[in-house]
């Protein structure tokens, strides 16, 4: 059993490196692990660091768009001054 109840990612461009088979442990048409744990993906449009991870992995990522409102980069750093961010995270704690 993992450890890992929750994996949150913020801006993250994961979905995207699995996309193009960069990712060491997981190649690029292979499904996640079933012990990987609940996905929680928060991502903003105008971060173009940022990524959609549902379309890659139907049913195993849940993604939070946010809008800082902020222009990029600004906006890769703004989430955590966003109360959207907060409100997808905080519900999901123990």
């Amino acid at each position: 059993m993992s450890q890992v109840e929750l994996l949150v990612t913020v801006g993250s461009q994961a979905p995207f490196l699995y996309e193009i088979n960069a990712l060491y442990s997981l190649e690029y048409g292979q499904l996640l692990p079933e012990h990987f744990p609940e996905w929680l993906n928060i991502y903003d449009l105008r971060d173009f660091l940022s990524y959609v991870g549902n379309k890659i992995f139907p049913d195993r990522v849940q993604d939070v768009r946010v809008d800082s409102r902020q222009p990029f980069p600004r906006s890769h750093g703004a989430y955590w001054e966003e109360d959207q961010t907060w409100e997808a995270i905080i519900p999901r704690l123990p």
